[in-house]
């Protein structure tokens, strides 16, 4: 056990962000010191007007850009919606899910999933499938928009996040022209999850989702260059948060129905940093 006489608290109180642009500092401010009431004032005047400028230009871009959404309907909806609009085939890929059991390696019948497998598999593979990134069915055309769900190349700038248009699809690779100019063949990935530090299930399948709709819990580890913001149906603490981080810059940032109100703050976390505060 660690003694508790050697143990420092450290409370980090500058940001390190990439702000490219002084607005969008000012965005960030408003979303983090939202939980006090007479410092807002000032910052939601400013946002308001950064707001009603991107409201008026959104329409020119918004519709050939990633649009996230706070729940699941909402952001299948619009996938659909224009994916169908792309007038070629279809190309369905399913994943291979493996249960790992130590040393034994159950293969997941698809037409069979409770073949082999216990009561406590059965719940993995369904968190796993919850909380997993890559789909377990997944649908292409070439000529569709796809988002990469993995680091796949940092020194041609292909991280997890980077969006493009699927060229060609291959028998063992997918060929992606990025919006970075870069074309890269892709091919499958390996998908882990882990409980108590032990591999429990596992998921081979392309590192690519359509990028016309995704949910805020789905975004989250994703740096985005431009991205709309659907703050309809936010419900959550730190949705509004979690959703407007994931861009680079205020310029790339698209808002629709956005609600100061829905930018909520846990008072569990401001208690517990302001306990932080109180230690150093």
């Amino acid at each position: 056990m660690v003694n508790q006489h050697y143990v420092t608290v450290i409370l980090f109180s500058k940001i390190f962000n990439s702000f490219n642009s002084w607005k969008y500092f000012y965005l960030f401010i408003f979303i983090t010191i939202k939980k006090t009431t007479n410092r807002i004032k000032d910052y939601k005047i400013r946002f308001c007007a950064f707001y009603n400028f991107f409201n008026v230009h959104c329409s020119l871009i918004i519709t050939k850009t990633l649009h996230i959404f706070s729940t699941n309907k909402e952001a299948d909806t619009y996938n659909s919606l224009k994916f169908n609009n792309v007038k070629n085939p279809v190309h369905t890929f399913i994943s291979e899910d493996k249960i790992h059991r130590k040393k034994k390696i159950i293969e997941i019948d698809k037409e069979n999933p409770q073949k082999e497998l216990s009561k406590f598999d059965l719940i993995t593979l369904e968190m796993f499938d919850k909380y997993c990134k890559a789909p377990q069915i997944l649908e292409l055309k070439e000529g569709c928009k796809v988002m990469l769900l993995k680091n796949h190349n940092f020194a041609k700038g292909l991280i997890n996040g980077s969006c493009g248009v699927v060229l060609k699809i291959e028998a063992d690779s997918i060929l992606v022209k990025f919006d970075n100019g870069i074309e890269e063949s892709i091919t499958k990935n390996t998908f882990e999850y882990y409980k108590e530090g032990e591999l429990v299930s596992s998921r081979d399948q392309y590192p690519l989702r359509l990028a016309y709709g995704i949910t805020i819990h789905k975004s989250q580890g994703m740096t985005l260059d431009k991205l709309v913001v659907d703050c309809n149906r936010i419900f959550e603490c730190g949705q509004a948060y979690v959703a407007l981080s994931r861009i680079k810059t205020l310029d790339g940032l698209y808002l629709r129905s956005f609600n100061p109100n829905k930018v909520v703050v846990n008072e569990e976390v401001i208690n517990f940093y302001d306990s932080l505060k109180n230690k150093t």
